[in-house]
């Protein structure tokens, strides 16, 4: 009997007009899907009623975030670095659903104009690290990001940027 593939939810962490963040999910998502051990969940915060002007969220929407966030067995978030930080909405949808990251893994992928997103990362560690979340060391960086995208705005990875995503899932893996 095979084994049940682990649910990798893919957060992206970002809502801004432009957000490099999508492609580079979408790239995560399938990589995940190629292997036989894993399945992806894209969690977009664009795709969420997240406003800080409607309060509290709504309940039905609430509901599909936390079950589908509670499927998870682990994590990958997509984030860029905004002012040597992390993006407000992605702690506002960790804030939401607090519970779902106790005792889960995640993986960080990160990207920059001129930084890579360590800042960004090493931040969103110690929140996690507070929800008892088990941070996974070697974040996938994206320095220059832009140099990944081609003139027709699709996202470009280099073989070693699939190679350290791979590497990214089996620590993920190994985690658990």
């Amino acid at each position: 009997m095979a084994p049940v593939p682990l649910s990798i939810a893919t957060v992206l962490g970002s809502a801004r007009y432009g957000r490099r963040c999508e492609p580079i999910a979408q790239w995560v998502a399938n990589g995940i899907d190629t292997r036989q051990d894993m399945t992806s969940d894209l969690i977009d915060p664009l795709e969420l009623p997240l406003s800080l002007g409607e309060q509290p969220l709504p309940l039905d929407s609430w509901r599909l975030l936390e079950e589908r966030m509670e499927k998870a067995d682990a994590f990958v978030i997509v984030t860029p670095e905004y002012h040597q930080g992390y993006p407000a909405v992605l702690k506002h949808l960790i804030d939401i659903v607090p519970s779902v990251w106790q005792d889960r893994p995640v993986g960080f992928i990160s990207y920059g104009t001129y930084s890579n997103g360590v800042k960004a990362v090493e931040q969103l560690k110690q929140v996690l690290y507070s929800l008892q979340a088990i941070p996974v060391d070697q974040p996938l960086a994206f320095e220059g990001v832009e140099r990944y995208f081609d003139h027709s705005n699709a996202f470009r990875p280099s073989i070693d940027a699939t190679h350290h995503l791979s590497v990214l899932l089996d620590r993920l893996r190994h985690a658990l």
